[in-house]
Parts: structure tokens; sequence; C-alpha cells
């Protein structure tokens, strides 16, 4: 099963690009040690030139240690004007069990041949995506609520109808 989140606008616009949102396509659950994609879809506008080369930059990073775990980029072109560009990231699930796994996506549109500085045109964050890593913890199932449920409900009614049956004869009785 994928979970997808959706953020809205940036909260920076920058002068030459602007991102206007973010979605992200990750798996809800995954086995300890296993290898997983985390998808960023982008979509944004920039003003197009034919000097500038647009790039769409996505780091994935673990909440929890604060590091970067994989950072991956895509091309978007020299027509920037209006975009929706997706960039996966790979990563391996942590090898400990049972435990809900942080991680956090920074999305960047960056001029190509750059980093960071004047480089950097946009960006966004989304706080926080869980994954489960092995087992949930075992719920309590609705099945298990209902026989409960049921088996309470046949036994008041058992008693009920005992009840019913010993006033009747009863009256029964005394005529």
């Amino acid at each position: 099963m994928l979970a997808i989140i959706a953020a809205g606008n940036s909260p920076v616009s920058g002068a030459l690009c602007q991102i206007r949102g973010v979605s992200y396509r990750f798996p809800n659950q995954a086995s300890p040690n296993q290898q997983i994609q985390v998808g960023t879809t982008v979509a944004g506008s920039c003003q197009t030139d034919v000097f500038r080369f647009y790039l769409l930059r996505a780091d994935l990073s673990d909440k929890r240690s604060g590091l970067i775990i994989s950072s991956n980029s895509t091309p978007i072109g020299y027509n920037a004007r209006n975009f929706t560009v997706t960039v996966t990231n790979l990563a391996t699930t942590p090898q400990g069990s049972n435990a809900t796994w942080p991680l956090e996506v920074h999305a960047y549109v960056i001029l190509a041949g750059g980093g960071g500085g004047s480089y950097l045109l946009d960006y966004s964050t989304i706080g926080e995506i869980q994954i489960q890593i092995g087992s949930s913890p075992i719920p309590e199932f609705p099945g298990q609520v209902m026989t409960t449920l049921l088996l309470t409900g046949m036994l008041g009614f058992t008693l009920l109808l005992t009840h019913r049956q010993e006033r009747i004869k009863r009256r029964c009785d005394r005529s």
C-alpha cells in the first residue's frame, strides 16, 4: 500500500521560480532492511529562456538523526514555464522492527550546475512521513468485538426468556 501526501504552496517564492504544489508517494509499511522508493512530484513555474536549465532535487532525511539518507535530481529542462516533474529517492529501511520510521522530504528547484546560494530558486519541505517498519502492533479485531457482543446479547436474551417463562408458569399455577 502506498500513501500520498500533498503539500500546498511553498513558503518561499523565488525570483525565477515558484513551486505551486508538492506530492509524495511512499509505502505505509516495509520490512526491516528493505529498499523502498519515495517519489516526490513538484508542480511549478519558472521564467524560461535558452540560457537557464532547471533541475528538481529531492533530499530524503531521517527525521530522528537529521541526516540526509538519499538525494536525487531530475531535469526540468529549459522550458520550465509550467512543469510537473517527479524525482525518485531510494532508501533502505532500518534494521529494527515494529517501529515507526519518520522521514522528511525537501524538494528544491535549482539552476543546473549549482547546489545552493543563488542557484537555489525555490524549495518546499514536508514535515513528516511515517513508515511502519515490520509488523504493526496487533489491533483489536472487529470480529472479536462482534463475537463478544453477540455472545453477550444471546446470554441476555436467554435470561430474559427464562425469566418470562417462569413468570408465565407462576401465573398459570395461580389460576
